[in-house]
């Protein structure tokens, strides 16, 4: 049975409305993943004492944080007393370099490094996740990592977790190139302070 299709309601809500269809309460609730503790155990070995996970990278360029804003993102939080674990898909590799020398070799390099097991247990034992709007940043929320992702040209109403732990902000212009590090530092540090 056909069921109707929103295309401005959050993806997962329009995910919901299979199950609601069958007659399941799902009012108020967001899909998930359940972290195991071999998971959560595995991902607190990987990330050692790293608080702010960072994807610099992105599958597609126009979700993708330009690299001098992360470049600036990371001097700030590093100097913050925040330590970086680094994340994302074995095609951005290329993007991990200029961030561990901006942060004095201290950041945590895990980019194409990880399971999507693996990956869960470290986005688990994070304290935020900042990314671009990627599949990566769909699994911090749904571990119930604090996520803090920077929309360019998606809709952020559709796809933005931006509830509870999760802020979802859209850069100027729907272009990624026109975030700056100074509005992702302010809303980060506001995260992970409170």
């Amino acid at each position: 049975h056909a069921i109707p299709y929103d295309q401005g309601e959050f993806e997962s809500q329009s995910s919901l409305d299979l199950i609601r269809a069958l007659g399941v309460s799902a009012d108020g609730k967001v899909p998930t993943f359940s972290v195991t503790d071999h998971q959560r155990q595995r991902g607190a070995e990987l990330v050692g004492n790293a608080m702010v996970g960072l994807q610099p990278g992105a599958r597609f360029g126009a979700k993708q944080i330009p690299i001098p804003t992360c470049v600036e993102l990371s001097k700030r939080l590093t100097a913050a007393g925040y330590k970086l674990c680094l994340l994302g898909g074995k095609d951005e590799s290329q993007y991990a370099e200029p961030i561990i020398e901006a942060t004095n070799g201290d950041a945590v390099d895990l980019i194409g490094k990880t399971s999507i097991s693996e990956t869960l247990g470290v986005l688990a034992n994070l304290n935020l996740m900042i990314g671009g709007d990627t599949g990566l940043m769909h699994m911090a929320a749904a571990v119930d990592c604090p996520s803090l992702t920077i929309f360019g040209p998606t809709p952020i109403e559709k796809w933005g977790h931006n509830y509870g732990k999760h802020v979802a902000i859209q850069s100027p212009g729907d272009n990624m190139d026109n975030i700056r590090a100074e509005v992702i530092l302010e809303l980060a540090l506001r995260q992970l302070s409170g």
